[in-house]
């Protein structure tokens, strides 16, 4: 055996002593681990205050912002540590508070009743710090923390701003005439309204139920006719959550009333047998046999939800023709003689 192996060190680490120091490592770890509880408490609390006073469909279609949020030591020994902890990585690298707080703050919270908050990339928390204004723990009530276990060290207070809708509406989502050689526009046509079949139609939506006596050709949507202002074509509103602006044509050609969904609605609808209608694809309607369509089907996957009871969510559309549209006549007209 030789010497160095006595002594347990190799030719490479002679000269070389480790010495055990405090590790600033666990330190960061345990403010991590304790700021990111607090911080998800302050903001459940005030997302909770703003939520209460909106319905689950507009906390759907919207979003809070996190406009501030603040962070305060609780004793002056943490105010220290903590600024100290900031100070001396700050002045290696200049955004390591940035990046710091950016391991602890999430950059979205959502609640169980749709409601979400936002976090900008760019939002850095603000550190308080006055360890004058702060009381050092006595030795009796450091005793009794030692006693009772860990003590909570920061406070933190959460403002949101909002809400703000996910989608707003551009100026694409509410032009008048639909864009030319779509199937939408040419069931609508490019002319004015004129006064051809009609068909029968019944809402249940928000509104409850809505009979309606429609001339073709026809719209169906969210805020159809009093949002969009279509120049040609009947404007058929339907309220509800799960319904697109653009939802449902429905025209009449050489004598049959057909139905389809545009290419450019976000849902699609499904038959009471359970058929999901697909974009651009035409569905007669019988005389005599309504089609009954529940809205709320999306257009990537075309699988119907399981649980659509709620009209005020997901809208039924029943459309009947009444009797048989004034036939068209097919055939070739017969030459007449000209005198």
């Amino acid at each position: 055996m030789k010497f160095r192996d006595i002594f347990g060190f190799s030719s490479a680490e002679k000269g070389i002593e480790n010495l055990h120091t405090r590790e600033m490592d666990a330190f960061a770890d345990n403010v991590v681990f304790e700021l990111k509880t607090l911080i998800s408490s302050a903001i459940t609390r005030a997302l909770e205050e703003r939520e209460s006073r909106y319905m689950r469909s507009i906390l759907e279609e919207s979003f809070f912002s996190l406009e501030s949020l603040v962070i305060k030591a609780m004793d002056a020994q943490t105010s220290r540590e903590l600024e100290d902890f900031l100070s001396n990585h700050e002045s290696i690298n200049p955004q390591f508070r940035a990046q710091f707080f950016g391991q602890v703050v999430q950059r979205e919270y959502r609640s169980t009743r749709g409601a979400s908050v936002r976090v900008s990339p760019g939002l850095v928390p603000i550190f308080e710090v006055n360890p004058q204004s702060l009381d050092t723990a006595t030795e009796d009530e450091s005793f009794i923390l030692s006693l009772k276990g860990r003590k909570v060290r920061f406070e933190v207070r959460a403002a949101l701003d909002g809400p703000t809708r996910k989608t707003p509406i551009t100026t694409p989502e509410i032009v008048v005439t639909p864009p030319r050689g779509t199937a939408m526009s040419q069931a609508l046509g490019s002319g004015t309204k004129t006064t051809g079949s009609r068909v029968q139609i019944t809402l249940h939506d928000q509104h409850g139920n809505t009979e309606k006596s429609v001339a073709l050709p026809a719209l169906l949507g969210r805020e159809t006719a009093t949002a969009q202002g279509l120049a040609v074509g009947s404007g058929v509103d339907v309220a509800g959550t799960y319904v697109s602006r653009r939802q449902l044509v429905v025209f009449e050609a050489l004598g049959q009333i057909y139905c389809f969904v545009p290419a450019e609605a976000s849902l699609t609808c499904s038959t009471d047998q359970g058929e999901v209608l697909r974009p651009n694809t035409l569905h007669r309607i019988d005389p005599g046999s309504p089609l009954r369509l529940l809205t709320g089907v999306p257009m990537d996957t075309l699988v119907a939800p399981g649980q659509r009871e709620n009209r005020a969510e997901y809208p039924r559309i029943d459309i009947s023709t009444g009797s048989r549209a004034t036939p068209h006549a097919d055939a070739t007209p017969r030459p007449r003689a000209v005198r």
